[in-house]
């Protein structure tokens, strides 16, 4: 926590002196241009048929994301980016949200949202750690890390919503309540579907073929039968929300975000950072599955040698998970309290490994803000995520080489 806050402090206070200075933003916050606040949220759900019976005054910011919000089927054929870009699961929570906010005012909608999910986030930990101090600074640390604070700045519940479902997997899936974790997984990968790579703490299971299957079977049908009502329900609920749109809508996506420039800034994927050095080429996304896949593989030897801990388990797969995403904003990085409350929920000692201090001291480097110098508005935090990860892992799996007992076997 105390890396975190530091964090938080240092480039706060770079960007009070910025603006104190006269500069102008990037360098005035470590957020998003103040100009499109909540924006992932309201121009999300201002887009959908039904959303302009939401009374809004004139005078509110809100007005001027109800009357330019995201585009449908009219932007998609024209090209653009759209809201049938989103997933079935997620488009279905984003037209119940809008909803409700049509019946409420949409601003206090978002503020219990936000309250909800942090209570929900609460709730877990109260669970599973039973001091009230540490509980209480979990909390704290989690309220204030840049992810969190970053996606209540662009409005990207979605984001919130998933880091808590794959939080949570990997405590069930710790605490031997592998069925219902999966659940939790399930429900993640259909509002982001890159989260399928987390499958990988399956195949490291001791339990043979047959339960490691069963479980993926498990795994596959509740997510289908989610993938499938939810696409039925989207399909109902806003009829342009067709397959062929949608996959229409994902290569638009990429034209922008993989090979256009969109999806650079805030991003913290091994190929976004390959991209902000080389610029963009087809061989960078494959270089980028290539480190992501070796790292699997040593994951798998060394493991397969002598079992890893539970944190060094989830802290590796995690790091991969965001390495292979072509396109992962920072606000998905929360996820990164998983290592860190596995670390305290089955260690009752105090932490003195040196892979136990890599893990904690990079999970909060990933968690705090270090945005600091920016070319054409985008950071350098670009490159030391993706760098934080590379490294820690290297450190891992070089210490888990050197250990005479390893050696051995």
């Amino acid at each position: 926590m105390l890396i975190i806050l530091t964090l938080l402090f240092l480039n706060s206070t770079y960007n009070s002196f910025a603006v104190a200075m006269g500069f102008q933003f990037p360098y005035t916050t470590f957020l998003h241009n103040s100009n499109d606040l909540f924006g992932d949220y309201f121009k999300v759900i201002f887009s959908y048929p039904g959303a302009d019976r939401a009374v809004i005054s004139e005078g509110s910011f809100l007005r001027n994301y109800q009357l330019h919000p995201y585009g449908n089927l009219t932007a998609l054929n024209q090209g653009l980016v759209s809201n049938i870009g989103l997933t079935p699961l997620s488009t279905i929570i984003s037209i119940g949200t809008m909803n409700v906010a049509n019946f409420f005012n949409p601003m206090y909608v978002y503020v219990i949202n936000i309250i909800l999910l942090l209570l929900i986030m609460n709730l877990f930990i109260r669970e599973n750690i039973k001091s009230i101090y540490i509980v209480l600074l979990i909390n704290i640390a989690f309220i204030l890390s840049y992810p969190v604070l970053f996606a209540i700045d662009r409005g990207n519940i979605l984001s919130i919503i998933n880091s808590i479902l794959i939080i949570i997997f990997f405590n069930k899936f710790y605490t031997n309540k592998i069925k219902v974790s999966l659940i939790f997984l399930a429900i993640a990968v259909n509002i982001r579907p890159n989260a399928l790579i987390l499958l990988l703490v399956l195949l490291l299971l001791d339990d043979d073929f047959k339960a490691k299957a069963k479980y993926l079977i498990l795994f596959l049908t509740v997510a289908l039968v989610i993938a499938g009502v939810s696409y039925i329900f989207s399909n109902i609920l806003y009829p342009d929300y067709t397959f062929s749109n949608f996959i229409s809508a994902l290569k638009i996506y990429r034209r922008d975000y993989l090979i256009g420039n969109w999806g650079l800034g805030y991003g913290s994927s091994l190929f976004g950072a390959l991209k902000f050095i080389f610029g963009w080429h087809s061989l960078l996304e494959i270089i980028a599955y290539i480190i992501s896949c070796l790292g699997i593989i040593f994951l798998f030897y060394i493991d397969s040698k002598k079992k890893l801990e539970s944190y060094t388990h989830a802290y590796i797969v995690l790091s991969i998970y965001i390495l292979s995403s072509s396109v992962i904003a920072d606000y998905h990085l929360a996820v990164f309290f998983s290592p860190i409350l596995l670390m305290l929920i089955n260690k009752t000692d105090e932490v003195s490994g040196v892979i136990e201090w890599i893990i904690i001291v990079g999970s909060a480097l990933i968690l705090g803000p270090k945005n600091y110098f920016f070319i054409s508005e985008v950071s350098y935090q670009v490159l030391l995520n993706p760098l934080i990860l590379l490294i820690s892992m290297a450190l891992i799996f070089a210490l888990k080489f050197r250990n005479q007992d390893f050696l051995r076997t």
